[in-house]
Parts: structure tokens; C-alpha cells; sequence
């Protein structure tokens, strides 16, 4: 499923396949059983993105708050401005990329490697 240029509170949900989204305001739900979630250019308050198999990739993202979760993937954030940012997979790794001179905090949670 393709995405552009879309405004408002969007809710997205595929049994199989890829969701790309670019230019994006609003909030964004996403949720794959399998396939992925590429968002290219996002503003606004919410990103929820979950995939039961597939990576999550974003880029050029502002939002409050970003939450990505995969059961098998990746998790990839370059160039993302958020208040919070919750990445979970089961198996994969998690890679964010911040623009120069933005601070940040981490945390991580029991159990978890």
C-alpha cells in the first residue's frame, strides 16, 4: 500500500505487504502481519508502526511520540525529532540517527539485551 501526501488520523492495516508513506501530517497507525513500514516524511503527533515480520525504516520524522515494534525486523530512524521513541523487536536490531545537536536520554528495559 502507497501513502502520499495524506492528511488526518490515518490507520493502516495489511495482512501481508509493505505500507511506504511520505508525506504524512497527522497521526499515523500502521500495523503489518508481514511486510514492512517505510515512512519517508512525517509530521505530527503520533507514529505507530507494528509489523509481526518485516522492518520498520524512517526518515525526515517529527512526531511527539514514535512507537515501532517488530516481531522479525529491523528497526531504522535517521533523521527523526520526537518527545518519546519506544523501539521493540524480537528479533533484530535497532539503529536511530539523530540530527546534530538534538539530546536525548535512553533507557532500557529489564530483561532485554
Amino acid at each position: 500500500m502507497k501513502l502520499d501526501q495524506v492528511s488526518g488520523e490515518i490507520d493502516v492495516d495489511t495482512g501481508s505487504g509493505d505500507v511506504k508513506a511520505s508525506g504524512i501530517a497527522g497521526s499515523l497507525r500502521c500495523d503489518t502481519g508481514s511486510g514492512g513500514c517505510d515512512i519517508d516524511g512525517f509530521r505530527g503527533d503520533v507514529l505507530s508502526l507494528d509489523t509481526g515480520s518485516g522492518d520498520v525504516t524512517l526518515r525526515n520524522v517529527s512526531a511527539r511520540s514514535i512507537d515501532a515494534d517488530t516481531g522479525s525486523g529491523n528497526v531504522r530512524a535517521q533523521d527523526v525529532e520526537m518527545d518519546s521513541f519506544m523501539a521493540d523487536t524480537g528479533s533484530g536490531d535497532v539503529r536511530l540517527r539523530l540530527p546534530a545537536g538534538l539530546g536525548f536520554r535512553a533507557a532500557r528495559r529489564p530483561g532485554r539485551r
